[in-house]
């Protein structure tokens, strides 16, 4: 039987077009394999107990075909595969082959009590950063809310344009290592404690496997949020497409960053 078309907006050029399926992380990064879905309303009730006293459960939606949706047009979709897709799945690669390879988990412990917090230094040779940070904003243009490069056209002309080093006043992109199942969500609010007061900020989130991606469109959340992960939005503006570097990278591990609730100073 023949798969129903889909029409809509196309995430990135913004055209009422035929969409076509898009995975939020490349196929050859592992954004194929079946992933647990759960939503907000499912996390937020962990932290409480079921109706006997346990540890909630979250109730996920299976995909076994990873996380992927009709969010982009086809040409948008084979623009960006063909510019950025290689390039992003040989840095995410590398640096699950780098965390798995030399971290080992002591016996009698679980990686997330063990390496919460721990910093991993690692230095990356011959990446091509604008490659890498270009896919990630076809990636939040299907994760956030609609009509982000409507919002934000420099980030569409970013995509389209391989050449183009985009203005990034208005928006940041953040790294960091990740514990915990896969998460993808648009952009939610989150209450930080700083000094004697809450900050309100709100960001998107990829969460996948030992990596996550971060993108934030307020300025407070640059300054003062999301203070353990790596601001990475320096390679959409400091290189020049297929220009390879050698980056030095800190990166922390965290927990999801997608609930958030205040905590006593």
């Amino acid at each position: 039987m023949a798969k129903k078309k889909v029409y809509g907006k196309c995430r990135i050029c913004g055209e009422e077009k035929q969409l076509s399926q898009e995975h939020y992380i490349p196929r050859a990064a592992g954004g194929g394999a079946k992933i647990t879905l759960y939503s907000g309303d499912e996390l937020i009730k962990t932290l409480h107990k079921d109706e006997d006293g346990n540890d909630y459960k979250p109730r996920g939606k299976i995909k076994q075909n990873g996380l992927a949706e009709h969010t982009l047009c086809k040409e948008c979709n084979e623009l960006s595969g063909a510019l950025y897709d290689k390039e992003f799945a040989r840095f995410h690669n590398g640096v699950h082959h780098i965390i798995t390879s030399s971290i080992t988990i002591p016996k009698g412990q679980t990686m997330e009590s063990y390496l919460e917090g721990e910093i991993v230094t690692m230095v990356l040779q011959d990446i091509k950063p604008l490659n890498i940070a270009k896919r990630m904003l076809v990636s939040f243009c299907s994760v956030e809310h609609p009509g982000l490069t409507d919002r934000n056209p420099e980030i569409r002309k970013a995509i389209l344009d391989k050449d183009y080093l985009p203005n990034t006043d208005d928006f940041a992109l953040y790294m960091s290592l990740h514990l915990g199942n896969s998460a993808y969500f648009g952009t939610v609010g989150a209450l930080m404690n700083i000094g004697d007061r809450y900050i309100t900020q709100a960001y998107a989130g990829i969460e996948n496997e030992l990596v996550a991606f971060y993108y934030s469109g307020n300025d407070e959340t640059k300054a003062l949020g999301l203070n353990n992960c790596a601001d990475i939005t320096p390679w959409l503006t400091r290189y020049k497409y297929d220009q390879t570097a050698t980056i030095k990278l800190e990166l922390m591990f965290n927990k999801s960053l997608m609930i958030r609730f205040p905590i006593s100073s």
